[in-house]
């Protein structure tokens, strides 16, 4: 019987207990933080700051402070991200420019040599051209039979060259002079 009634003031003595003190307190605390906050004093964020600085409920708290530099930090990331697909591009684009560069400065060369292939063989032509003219000069002060006993001794090519660069008067001189045969093929040259 002494149990019997030793747990009735256990049971007493905690409900006692819950009323008389517990109760009281969170009604003092929910008043306080009314109040507070109706004074603008924001409880909250006093309450995250003095929670901050409690060791182990600290990592559980996040202030404002904390969100703002969360935040911060993943904005910076999301630049950095940005930049570096742009850097990616720049450089392929960078590659391109530059196999073009190498391509055009081989166009270069290419027409380079092209161009001195050129002038050398506008050289030879212009030294040719002088050649030949010189030699149409001595032709045109020969006698016509001479001419044509040397020009069918000639090959084709340079006896055609010469006869087209002779005056009509000269060059019907000279074909008279020469075998029918050999005139008649020269002429047929000339006409083509």
């Amino acid at each position: 019987m002494a149990t019997v009634q030793g747990d009735e003031n256990k049971k007493v003595s905690f409900t006692q207990w819950l009323f008389l003190i517990i109760i009281p307190l969170v009604l003092a605390i929910s008043i306080g933080f009314i109040v507070i906050s109706l004074l603008d004093l924001n409880p909250g964020a006093k309450i995250k700051e003095f929670a901050n600085q409690i060791p182990v409920i600290n990592q559980f708290v996040t202030t404002e402070e904390e969100a703002e530099i969360e935040r911060r930090e993943n904005q910076l990331e999301k630049q950095i991200a940005k930049l570096k697909d742009e850097k990616a591009s720049m450089e392929a684009d960078l590659s391109t420019k530059e196999l073009e560069i190498d391509q055009l400065k081989q166009e270069i060369e290419r027409l380079k040599h092209q161009l001195d292939q050129t002038e050398v063989t506008s050289a030879i032509d212009n030294k040719d051209n002088m050649a030949v003219a010189q030699i149409v000069s001595t032709y045109q002060e020969m006698a016509a039979k001479n001419a044509a006993l040397i020009i069918t001794e000639m090959n084709k090519t340079d006896a055609l060259q010469i006869l087209r660069a002779l005056d009509e008067t000269k060059r019907a001189a000279i074909l008279s002079e020469m075998d029918p045969e050999s005139a008649a093929t020269l002429t047929e040259q000339l006409l083509k």
